[in-house]
């Protein structure tokens, strides 16, 4: 909506010292919406970002009785087996990445502590020099900082992996199967 340029032609011609019902030819009557304002048309458009979305969020098909059938299966202990075996290695995994995580913590404080020993043992060596005295060993290996921290097998990270896409084969195997079984409508 737009103010009506016969509305804004009266009104600036009244002038802002008067009232909007001292406008000529309105002493007893009031302005209506249709005298005040005039209809303008707009076009609406969206980007092509939004567009994609909006695609994206339309159904591909249209969900037929066949596909709520497919979910009330008789292998119901099979897949829910198979989910239970699937939610048990996800979590391995996810055990299994923590250990990766907890031995890259270490590893990187162990760095830190040995950079930190080495500039101590520089420091202590060039004031030894100074005095005139023998530096002592860059590295010693009886310091604990040195032993190497132990990491973690791969392997097991690597099978539960193959273990978990088994599951997914097998559960998006039977889904296939048992909904191509039931009987159509």
């Amino acid at each position: 909506m737009q103010v009506s340029v016969h509305f804004v032609g009266i009104f600036s011609d009244c002038g802002a010292d008067r009232n909007i019902h001292e406008l000529p030819g309105q002493s007893q009557q009031f302005w209506n919406v249709e005298e005040c304002f005039a209809m303008r048309s707009i076009k609406v458009s969206n980007s092509a970002l939004i567009s994609a979305f909006m695609t994206e969020l339309e159904p591909d098909s249209p969900v037929t009785q066949r596909d709520y059938d497919s979910l009330k299966l008789s292998t119901a202990p099979y897949m829910e087996r198979n989910l239970e075996f699937l939610i048990e290695c996800m979590e391995d995994l996810n055990s299994q990445q923590n250990k990766f995580q907890y031995y890259h913590r270490n590893l990187s404080r162990q760095q830190a502590q040995q950079q930190a020993w080495h500039q101590k043992r520089r420091t202590e060596n060039i004031a030894r020099k100074a005095a005139g005295e023998e530096p002592l060993p860059e590295e010693d290996p009886s310091n604990p900082i040195f032993k190497p921290i132990p990491e973690p097998s791969c392997l097991d990270g690597y099978l539960i992996t193959n273990q978990i896409a088994n599951y997914c084969n097998q559960i998006n195997g039977s889904v296939f199967l048992f909904s191509s079984a039931t009987p159509q409508i």
